[in-house]
This record gives structure tokens, sequence and C-alpha cells, in this order.
């Protein structure tokens, strides 16, 4: 169907290929069929069984990963772990989250030491992204802010729109001989 809209299915191929790899890092949760032959027709019938069977759980796993991708591409109203950390930070959380970010206090007096945390919560912050930001990231940031009466800026190196992740995905595709010329 995406080729009959005109899409890039090198993409596609590419994800496909970045599963195949993910998947075979993971060892098989599925019993092996265990029968015994008896005889040149049993064993290739049995080999065959195992062939169909090793292929069936193989795409039952391939379907279930691509669904709970989905799940998480999909709105939903769980708290995005950018959102965590802004919480766990803003309000002074002593969380395992947040206990490695380093603490700079422009009013605070230099020290030899570590400097000393105040402990009252932040109105005002900025949370900034390296490597690649998203929309909906910044948008639930900014909801998350207005929920809790907070002021954030949402920056990112690079702040891509979905248009541009799919074509920088059919362009790893393409690079990887994963697809044909571009349909569109």
């Amino acid at each position: 169907s995406l080729r009959a809209n005109g899409g890039d299915e090198s993409g596609i191929a590419f994800l496909q290929h970045l599963a195949g790899i993910r998947n075979m890092m993971v060892p098989s949760m599925s019993p092996a069929v265990q029968t015994a032959p008896s005889g040149a027709a049993s064993l290739m019938g049995s080999a065959l069984s195992r062939m169909a069977s090793a292929a069936a759980s193989k795409g039952e796993g391939l379907l279930q990963a691509g669904m709970a991708n989905v799940r998480n591409v999909l709105a939903s109203k769980k708290t995005l772990v950018i959102c965590q950390i802004l919480d766990g930070l803003m309000e002074q959380k002593g969380a395992s989250l947040v206990e490695n970010y380093l603490y700079l206090d422009p009013k605070a007096q230099p020290s030899n030491g570590d400097a000393p945390r105040m402990r009252a919560p932040f109105r005002k912050a900025i949370a900034f992204v390296v490597g690649g930001g998203n929309y909906a990231e910044m948008q639930s940031v900014q909801e998350w802010a207005q929920e809790r009466g907070r002021q954030v800026v949402y920056g990112a190196t690079d702040l891509v729109s979905p248009t541009q992740f799919v074509d920088e995905l059919s362009h790893l595709g393409q690079a990887h001989g994963g697809g044909g010329a571009d349909l569109r």
C-alpha cells in the first residue's frame, strides 16, 4: 500500500534490516520442536516442520516487536523521559534518574568541593537535547510545563519534522541498498 500511494519502501526495508539484526542478538523464546525421526520421509517432514515452526515464531516475534514500536509512536498520555528528568531536576527530587546531572548555580559562592544545592523548586528551565529532538517531545515538554506552572525552553541540535525523519530513513535505506528509487 505504501508503493500504491507513491511512497519510498527503502526506509521500511532499512527498519526491517535493523529489526533482523536485533532479533539475531536476542535468543528465541520458543521451545524447539522435538520429534523422533523414523525414516527419510519422517526426517524430511520434521525438518520442514521445524523450519515452518521457526518461521512462524520469528514472524510472530517481528509482528509483536512492530506493534510495540507502533504503540511507542502513537500518541499516548504517558510521561516522556525528558519530562521525568525535568520534574526530578526542577522539583529537587533525589531520584536516581537525575543524580548524575551537573548542578550549576550562578548565585552560589565558588568552592573547591561540590556546590551547595538550592533545595527550592525551580520555576524556569532550559531543556537542550544534544542530538535529534522532535516536535512531539517539544509539545510534551510544553504541556508538562503548563500543567505545573513552569517555564521551559526546549532546544535541540537537530529538530526533525516527521517528513524529514521519513526522508532521512529513506536515504539510509537507499544507502544500505534496501530499496529502489524514490517513488514520490
